[in-house]
């Protein structure tokens, strides 16, 4: 089994590495929905890690491959087509992504005036596959409301078609049930399952899920914390900083734009962390000072970052860092002031009252994210005073826990880190 993460695209030659060490039985990508495209065209250029999925189904690189994610999404039409088309569609469907958004755009027409011609020849590609079977839910309501003869024009629709005229002569109830079947019998039902935590809670009552199982309930607050002063002149100045240098680059040649895109991982640093924009902007003064390459001024966590975004491609940094950026002079002033910065941020102290005030009040363990491991540094670092060994880490170099005798984070394996968090006794607080 391959475990294939968007972190498996970065480069060419991981992307060669990968399709020369395959076929596997089984291929899973975490995240599949930062698979896509430059733009928001169907046409546009595929991003890296797109690229990689659609270079290993061309290679035959898997039997059967799993696209997951636990991400709420919001996509173009031809985005769902990108990731359906690596499990295979047939016919029309399989085409490109025009087929495929123009079905769904003839449904939303009104009744009468759909090509009929056109959604007739896609059902039939729908069908075509042996294995496929009409959606049993609908069948089973289409025969019992419609009766057997007279659910027929909607069971056969993608043999018989229905030709205008007949279309008219269509009460409003049979026009819906056409609707429904037609939504229902595509590739999507096909390939597509979302498992929500309603889904859950019904498979509990109906005992496909033990009934002991506990399905939490989201609730989710937002805390807007005030900066002090000092905080907020800092981080305005690196805010006009970075939103000076993004438009600069994005205004100029081609070979600029790249840095301009560096710009805005700066700003998520900056927002996640005074340490994580602090370590970033020593990072690429080293790089200017040094003529270091542009690649150098980003750490893994920015890559996996940035190939979520279909606007950009991690390939485009070949170049020298210096022949992007002039700004030696501004980025010491900006280091020398985070060196001096106090040492506890505001969101810090409101972190430390918030697991504080949980586990006085009826929470014993808490759980605390963040996209990048210099901000995760910070926060152990912070805690570890107050937490000790209590306090667990995970992230991409495995797993970490205090040790006070030694006084140093020492290694702890993937399968202990969540033995001694189910637990929560010995450790309370995963980072």
């Amino acid at each position: 089994v391959l475990l294939a993460s968007s972190h498996l695209a970065r480069r060419r030659s991981r992307r060669d590495e990968v399709i020369a060490a395959g076929p596997w039985d089984v291929v899973f990508v975490d995240e599949a929905h930062h698979a896509g495209r430059a733009g928001s065209k169907a046409k546009g250029t595929p991003n890296t890690l797109l690229r990689l999925l659609q270079d290993m189904k061309a290679h035959g690189s898997w039997r059967a491959l799993y696209l997951a994610s636990a991400t709420p999404m919001q996509m173009h039409a031809h985005e769902a087509w990108d990731l359906l088309e690596l499990l295979g569609l047939p016919g029309q469907w399989g085409q490109d992504a025009g087929p495929f958004v123009r079905y769904y755009e003839e449904l939303r027409e009104g009744f009468l005036n759909r090509e009929w011609p056109f959604l007739r020849k896609m059902s039939a590609d729908h069908f075509s596959d042996p294995r496929v079977r009409p959606a049993e839910e609908i069948d089973r309501r289409v025969r019992r409301d419609l009766g057997l003869a007279g659910s027929w024009f909607v069971r056969e629709f993608a043999k018989q078609g229905l030709s205008p005229e007949a279309a008219r002569e269509l009460d409003a109830e049979k026009r819906a049930w056409l609707d429904e079947w037609l939504r229902a019998n595509t590739p999507m039902r096909e390939r597509v399952f979302r498992t929500t935590r309603g889904l859950l809670r019904r498979y509990v009552e109906e005992g496909v899920l033990p009934a002991d199982t506990t399905i939490p309930k989201r609730r989710v607050a937002d805390h807007f914390i005030p900066m002090r002063p000092d905080e907020a002149a800092l981080y305005e100045r690196i805010e006009t900083y970075i939103s000076r240098y993004y438009d600069a680059y994005m205004s100029g040649d081609k070979a600029q734009k790249p840095l301009g895109f560096i710009m805005t991982v700066y700003r998520r640093r900056l927002t996640s962390s005074f340490l994580a924009i602090e370590l970033s902007l020593k990072r690429r003064l080293s790089a200017l000072i040094r003529d270091g390459q542009a690649s150098d001024l980003l750490t893994p966590d920015d890559v996996t970052a940035l190939e979520g975004s279909t606007a950009f491609d991690p390939d485009a940094f070949d170049g020298p860092a210096a022949q992007f950026a002039n700004e030696v002079g501004e980025l010491k002033a900006f280091i020398g002031e985070l060196e001096k910065r106090p040492p506890v941020e505001s969101k810090m102290e409101q972190l430390r009252d918030e697991l504080m005030g949980a586990f006085y009040s009826d929470h014993d363990t808490a759980v605390v994210f963040t996209q990048y491991t210099d901000t995760l540094d910070y926060l152990r670092d912070q805690l570890v005073g107050t937490f000790g060994s209590k306090l667990i880490c995970y992230s991409g170099r495995g797993g970490e826990r205090w040790d006070p005798e030694v006084k140093a984070w020492v290694p702890v394996t993937k399968k202990r880190v969540k033995e001694l968090f189910r637990e929560g006794k010995d450790v309370k607080i995963l980072l």
